[in-house]
């Protein structure tokens, strides 16, 4: 389901380092929406703004050989926003 999502994070990596290197990332398909200091920020703004969960998302903006994905469920918008 974020296929494109990941698929625009890597083919940007070395782009996206120089600019937002230990940041939190808002990607929407092939889009960088915005840059935000902690994840659930991230997870906030996109659900105030109407993305829904499992398209969009959120990652930190490191090397690849140490990046993880992270996958946010209802739990975090009951509890968060």
């Amino acid at each position: 389901m974020l296929e494109k999502e990941y698929k625009y994070f890597q083919n940007n990596l070395s782009q996206l380092l120089k600019k937002y290197r230990g940041k939190y990332l808002l990607i929407v398909e092939d889009s960088l929406i915005k840059v935000f200091d902690e994840d659930l920020d991230a997870v906030k703004y996109a659900l105030n703004h109407g993305y829904k969960l499992g398209y969009f998302m959120v990652n930190l903006c490191i090397e690849e050989k140490y990046s993880m994905l992270q996958f946010y469920d209802r739990k975090v918008r009951a509890s968060y926003v």
